[in-house]
């Protein structure tokens, strides 16, 4: 079966998983940014100072990497659906049709 992705609803990415997974890699990245192999300059700082670095770091980070995505989503959207451009398409095929064939 052929499918193509027209547009992406911009509520489906915001209340989704996708936010939590951001969330999640943000905070890995304030971690080792303030915990695990702090710059010379966030060395002096203290415990208090990093855990609220890592906090700001893990929100702000979410926050840009979720409006770059919103962004991108919309721009797809608008390409697809004013200029009438094909959308992302791809092929999926049954469980029984792979084996068959591979």
């Amino acid at each position: 079966m052929k499918y193509e992705i027209k547009s992406i609803p911009l509520t489906s990415l915001v209340f989704s998983a996708v936010p939590l997974v951001v969330l999640a890699i943000g905070c890995i990245a304030g971690l080792m940014t303030f915990v695990i192999s702090p710059s010379p300059y966030i060395e002096p700082m203290t415990t208090t100072a990093r855990v609220t670095g890592v906090a700001v770091y893990t929100v702000l980070y979410m926050v840009i990497i979720m409006a770059i995505i919103l962004a991108c989503a919309f721009i797809y959207n608008i390409f697809c659906g004013l200029f009438g451009m094909r959308g992302i398409r791809f092929e999926l095929a049954a469980v029984g049709e792979a084996e068959e064939e591979g």
